[in-house]
Parts: C-alpha cells; sequence; structure tokens
C-alpha cells in the first residue's frame, strides 16, 4: 500500500472532524489533474484509516480532444487505488454568457448534485488549494467584488442538497506537486495536464502567465497574505451577515414567502445597512448578487414608493426573478 504524507492527511483529517457527523462514504471529484489525483490518493489513505468508504466523481466535459483519454486515465487512477468511480458526460452550452469556464461549472455542479443524489453521498471533496484561493481572492478584487465575495472559497460550502469540501486551502501547491510525484514513480501513473490553465483567453490563464511571476517576484508571500486576507472578510461577513440578520427580523420579515415590511426597511440608519441587508436579503434567497447599478436602481425605487405600495407598481427584474411590492410588503417572485 502507498504511504501518503502525514501532513497532507491531517489538513483532511482536520476537516472531516468538524462535520457534524462522519460521513458513511464520501466521493472525491477527480479531473485527472495534479491537484485532484493527490486529493483521490490522500483521501483513500485517511478513508482507510477511518473505516469509511471513499469513490471518485469524474465529470467528462468533451471540450477537450483529450477528454475521453483523461477519463480513462481517471479510471486507471481508481483501479489502481481500488475504489470506485463514476463517469457523467455532461454537455455544455457555450451559447452562455458565462462563457466557457462558468459554464463549465455550471455543468459540473449539476453533474456533481445528480451523482451524489443517485447514491445517497452529501459531501464531495474538491482539491483547491493555497494558490487558488489566492488567484480567487485576487480576480474579485479585479472585479470590484464586495464582503462576500471577497471571502473567496471556503473551507465547507453548499450548492443544492451537496456539500463540498475544500481540506487544502491553506495548503502550497508545490507540496501538493512533491506527492503526486513521488505517487507517479511508485506507481507509474502520472496526471495529465489541462491546457487552459494557463491559456491567457481566461482570466485565470492571465494571472498564471504574467500577474504571477511578477508578484512572486516582488512579493514572494503575496498567495498567503491573500489567504489571511480571506479569512479576515470571511470574519467580516460573519459579523454583517448577523447584523443583518437581525435587521431583516425588525423589519417584521416573513420567513415563508421571504417578504419584509417597506416601512421598517427605511426606519434602518444609516444607508449601508439598508443596502447591506438587501444584499443579505437577496442572498437567502439564493439568488446572485445584483450588479451596483441593479442594486441602487431597486433601492431607490424602495426609497421613494409610497409606504404602502399603492402610487405605483415595483417590478425590479433580477437574476430570472422579480422584485415587487404590495401592500407594503416587498417579495420575489420568480420570473
Amino acid at each position: 500500500m502507498y504511504a501518503t504524507s502525514d501532513f497532507l492527511s491531517t489538513f483532511l483529517l482536520e476537516s472531516l472532524s468538524k462535520l457534524p457527523q462522519l460521513p458513511k462514504i464520501i466521493a472525491v471529484a477527480v479531473s485527472g489533474g495534479i491537484d485532484s489525483s493527490t486529493l483521490a490518493i490522500v483521501s483513500k489513505h485517511v478513508a482507510d484509516k477511518l473505516n469509511i468508504d471513499m469513490v471518485i466523481f469524474h465529470v467528462n466535459h468533451g471540450l477537450q480532444e483529450k477528454s475521453d483519454y483523461w477519463a480513462n486515465n481517471v479510471h486507471l487512477l481508481a483501479k489502481i487505488l481500488n475504489v470506485e468511480i463514476y463517469e457523467k458526460k455532461v454537455f455544455v452550452n457555450l451559447n452562455q454568457s458565462k462563457g466557457m469556464e462558468g459554464s463549465a461549472r455550471i455543468a459540473r455542479y449539476r453533474a456533481f448534485k445528480e451523482l451524489s443524489e443517485s447514491m445517497g453521498i452529501k459531501y464531495i471533496l474538491l482539491a483547491h488549494h493555497l494558490n487558488d484561493q489566492a488567484e480567487t481572492v485576487l480576480l474579485r478584487l479585479l472585479r470590484g467584488s464586495g464582503v462576500k465575495g471577497m471571502v473567496g472559497m471556503r473551507p465547507l460550502s453548499r450548492v443544492d442538497s451537496v456539500f463540498y469540501i475544500r481540506p487544502w486551502l491553506k495548503v502550497d501547491k508545490k507540496l501538493i506537486e512533491l506527492e503526486n510525484k513521488k505517487f507517479s514513480l511508485e506507481k507509474s501513473w502520472f496526471p495529465v495536464d489541462d491546457p487552459t490553465n494557463k491559456d491567457p483567453l481566461f482570466s485565470r490563464g492571465v494571472v498564471r502567465l504574467f500577474l504571477e511571476p511578477v508578484l512572486d517576484k516582488y512579493w514572494p508571500q503575496w498567495k498567503k497574505t491573500f489567504s489571511r486576507h480571506a479569512m479576515h472578510m470571511f470574519d467580516a461577513d460573519l459579523l454583517l451577515d448577523n447584523i443583518a440578520h437581525n435587521d431583516l427580523n425588525e423589519m417584521d420579515f416573513n420567513s415563508i414567502d421571504f417578504s419584509f415590511s417597506l416601512m421598517r426597511w427605511r426606519e434602518l440608519e444609516p444607508k449601508s445597512r439598508q443596502v447591506h441587508v438587501l444584499r443579505y436579503w437577496f442572498f437567502m434567497n439564493g439568488l446572485k448578487m445584483p450588479s451596483q447599478a441593479r442594486l441602487d436602481e431597486i433601492y431607490k425605487q424602495l426609497k421613494h414608493l409610497h409606504a404602502l405600495g399603492y402610487d405605483r407598481r415595483m417590478k425590479v427584474q433580477h437574476d430570472g426573478h422579480f422584485v415587487l411590492c404590495d401592500k407594503g410588503r416587498v417579495y420575489i417572485k420568480a420570473n
């Protein structure tokens, strides 16, 4: 049996220990690259140690000429590790406004949801690491993200009915590469290399090709610094959400239809508090954050609308839904 790094195993054990209950089975999302394959290798060791089952999920996007080769390579890894593998081929709609990366992400998470529900699996492990977290924070900073966005990737997140665990957000990629190299030399299995990782047509490719070399030269600790910044933003986000939660309850919030009192909202001071509770409200409704221009428009209409909403009909569209006001209650309705 291959002996994995205790250092990498420790982070995974720590993540699993924080769950309400140790799951009987976990899945590892494996693309076939260095990071995810190493996570599968380490996870197999940890799963055996904890006496729980582990499976591999592989999503074949069909976007690369070698997509089927990558899939076969992941099947080979599963055979070496003696674990079950479940592959799902997906269609990526490239006509969506989200671009190839965003569209592929949507298709991938949909596939994870279907695979998980079919097998009764609640937790999926993802191999994002310190470098990925730093890149995420940098890109969101460049896009003007707010506090919630600057949190970056969370150690534990939920999408639909599935929980995603990222145990290596504090682990440098170099340590993962060393582990993978050791495994490859011993087992003669080698990870695939995704050419889009450093393709300047994609935002992360631009960061890796042009920004990272400069940052590494002049600010060698920037990845750890950005990761630490994300943790600070996580704490700030929790504090702001706690304030917004209390404010929402003071606004005669209805937990059934998620509506609130327009008059009570107007009583909040200062303006930043009114704006933040709107952001929190959108988040609670499972909607993406509106742009600043859209948020300003919603704020403006709520501010000047008659207290009972009779003088004109408010109807602002956002993320496939409408923000409406009727008889002094503000609510969201699907388009």
